[in-house]
């Protein structure tokens, strides 16, 4: 049976992403993405639906004909930063405040070493 032949039949059964025909195909990657793109341009098959990763935004392939789903904005990195921090209890934040702190301090020479050896200035 020919990849191309089994893709079909998968994305029949179900809706997939490009990573997880791959890995069920057992070819590369980019193999994968041709075979989609030629499917995609004699309109066999069309996007149901996106899935958020954690690589991005994945499209869902869907054979037959019908009209692609809008893909979602991303998530502006202000508002995942915030929802990270709801998240948290109250000694993540106390630890991070501390290294936000950490990070401002300056190293200064031991006075002792500096009569001995000179001012580094």
């Amino acid at each position: 049976m020919k990849r191309r032949d089994r893709v079909i039949e998968l994305i029949t059964a179900k809706a997939m992403t490009s990573v997880e025909l791959s890995k069920v195909i057992h070819c590369g990657l980019r193999g994968t993405q041709i075979i989609i793109t030629k499917l995609r341009k004699a309109g066999l098959i069309h996007i149901q639906a996106y899935r958020r990763q954690r690589a991005g935004i994945a499209a869902m392939w869907r054979y037959g004909i019908g009209v692609d789903a809008t893909k979602p904005l991303p998530v502006p990195c202000a508002e995942r930063s915030r929802k990270c921090r709801e998240g948290q209890g109250v000694e993540e934040h106390a630890f991070a405040l501390a290294r936000q702190r950490a990070k401002k301090w300056k190293i200064k020479r031991d006075p002792l070493v500096a009569a001995f050896f000179g001012s580094v200035e």
